[in-house]
């Protein structure tokens, strides 16, 4: 085939889209640190199925008029800075269709490769060598190498298969933490993907006998090592992910004050004060943002000037949806004065039911979520919880600090006459003991002083199981691996379960050698005869008095906590 017809490229793009789409889950289980979270592969496989649903039973004028719908609803369905880079990758590639043609010509689809990845630098404020933007333009040069030499479009895919893999080889030479880890870029292995579709549809494959992981056997990184880093990861940082679609000139109302007449540099440097990982693209009349912030606030208000939001989208960057439109549905009117109280109360995430309930029993906490069974809570969630209280003063006890900024949010939202304070403890084990500190008939000075008290005189950890191989420069981490966790750091790894929980209880009375007392929160899969052995071991070596917490979380097989 030497010119590629609409019909062909409508095929191979959705052999692509299908291809991402079958690795979501093993894009999502992709990351540095080897415990399931991360959600890129929902980003892209979003971005692109429902890109596709656009086209897909449309008809089109010329090739032109395609490409540029199918880039505008790559745009629109963006989500996550993976999908908003490879909505510009894809429009730097359309922008060779030529109108009143049905086709692409030979040359024009070699080329569309060069555009997509001059748009892709431009788009990004500060582009990042080592991830999706490295494997798009080492492919485009390896194809500009090539040019004139190629005969077909098949020719050109297998090509573009071969050198986008290359590239992918490559990113762990230049970003020095996947050179740590020993792993290749997400987002890139993601167009890898997507492109080994599109050549699967040149070569007369049924949709359904597409592979559903790339032969990088020829690659010295296994499939369960490669992550996301921080271009393509949309959960790096501890924050808000936003995004949003501006509508320039628009207006509320007819009597609205004329917008202010838009610059895209003044823009960019105004949201760059206050996110990192920005992209902002102009579209006609329409302008896109993806930026990592932690005030998202400060990230729409310079918007306002210009037009009016016509989509906004702002997510917790562990995965979990935070709020569509934040503050727009919230339910925020307050409480009727006749029911609110004094007292303090305490509202606290927990990772399972049955600490849930502990909570309630035992610690007189009633407003808690599972965030285990119902996810991250959103802004909305945070502030019914609030307001469920029916007091003027609310502890917010989090103990995922992924958390934060939902729940801080939900603080701004809560009438003025609430006093909300929020303590950010980490870990279920530490939750647990500064809820214990929680006096019921102390006011909230005495109470934040004892709860915050009691934080900072604990000595704690985790143990879970590694999702994939991992190498540090400290400890050396295999698949099926017993992890211990210490301040977000892997200090124990073995397949034995026990060998790694005396290492971990080994390191945290290293960090508090006065430690006296044990609480140990047990995961559901914690084995009597092992959790036996830890007590014993605390009691003789250590002369600690241990308590056991029937916590039945999912992830974490122990939470170990010392104290005096």
């Amino acid at each position: 085939m030497i010119n590629l017809p609409i019909a062909t490229l409508k095929l191979m793009i959705k052999h692509g889209v299908n291809r991402v789409v079958k690795e979501k889950d093993h894009l999502n289980a992709l990351n540095v640190f080897p415990v399931p979270d991360g959600d890129t592969g929902t980003n892209l496989s979003i971005t692109l199925a429902n890109a596709y649903e656009n086209i897909e039973n449309k008809s089109f004028v010329d090739i032109e008029e395609f490409g540029r719908e199918f880039s505008r609803a790559l745009l629109m369905n963006a989500r996550g800075n993976s999908g908003v880079i490879f909505s510009q990758i894809i429009k730097g590639f359309v922008s060779t269709f030529k109108t009143q043609q049905q086709d692409v010509s030979l040359a024009d689809f070699v080329e569309s490769f060069s555009e997509a990845q001059k748009k892709a630098y431009k788009v990004v404020a500060n582009p990042i060598e080592g991830t999706i933007l490295t494997v798009i333009r080492l492919t485009a040069n390896a194809l500009q190498q090539k040019k004139g030499t190629f005969q077909t479009i098949e020719s050109v895919m297998k090509e573009a298969c071969k050198a986008s893999l290359a590239a992918l080889k490559e990113t762990p030479n230049m970003l020095q933490e996947l050179k740590e880890a020993g792993v290749v870029d997400s987002g890139g292995y993601g167009l890898c993907c997507f492109f080994d579709g599109m050549l699967s549809a040149l070569q007369g494959n049924k949709i359904e006998d597409d592979k559903e992981e790339l032969n990088i056997n020829k690659l010295s990184f296994k499939p369960q090592s490669i992550i996301s880093n921080a271009l393509n990861d949309d959960n790096n940082d501890f924050g808000y992910c936003c995004e949003y679609i501006l509508l320039l000139g628009a207006r509320v109302s007819a009597d609205q004050p004329t917008k202010e007449k838009f610059n895209l540099a003044n823009f960019k440097n105004d949201l760059s004060k206050h996110g990192n990982s920005l992209v902002v693209i102009k579209e006609h009349d329409m302008v896109k943002v993806h930026v990592h912030t932690q005030s998202p606030h400060l990230i729409l208000y310079p918007a306002k000037k210009y037009g009016e939001f016509y989509r906004v989208k702002i997510e917790n960057m562990t995965q979990q949806f935070l709020e569509n439109n934040p503050g727009s549905s919230l339910d925020t009117r307050p409480l009727p004065a006749s029911r609110t109280i004094n007292e303090v109360r305490v509202v606290a995430t927990v990772s399972s039911e049955a600490l849930a309930k502990i909570y309630k029993d035992d610690l007189f906490i009633k407003q808690t979520v599972d965030v285990d069974v119902n996810g991250a809570p959103s802004i909305q969630q945070f502030f019914n919880l609030i307001k469920n209280t029916a007091s003027t003063n609310v502890i917010i006890v989090i103990d995922d600090s992924n958390l934060i900024m939902a729940a801080t949010e939900a603080c701004k939202l809560a009438p003025k006459d609430i006093n909300t304070e929020i303590i950010n403890v980490h870990n279920s084990v530490n939750s647990y003991l500064v809820c214990e500190a929680y006096d019921p008939m102390a006011n909230m000075k005495k109470n934040l002083q004892t709860m915050w008290k009691t934080l900072k005189s604990i000595s704690s950890g985790s143990l879970s199981q590694a999702i994939k191989d991992v190498k540090y420069s400290h400890i050396s981490v295999t698949k099926g691996h017993y992890i211990g966790i210490y301040d977000k750091k892997i200090v124990a790894a073995n397949f034995d379960t026990l060998v790694a929980a005396k290492a971990l209880i080994d390191h945290l009375y290293k960090m508090d050698k006065k430690a006296r007392n044990a609480t140990i929160i047990l995961g559901k899969n914690a084995l009597q005869t092992n959790n036996n052995a830890i007590r014993k071991y605390l009691t003789e070596r250590y002369r600690i008095k241990v308590r056991f917490i029937q916590g039945l979380q999912s992830i974490f097989m122990y939470h170990i906590a010392l104290t005096k």
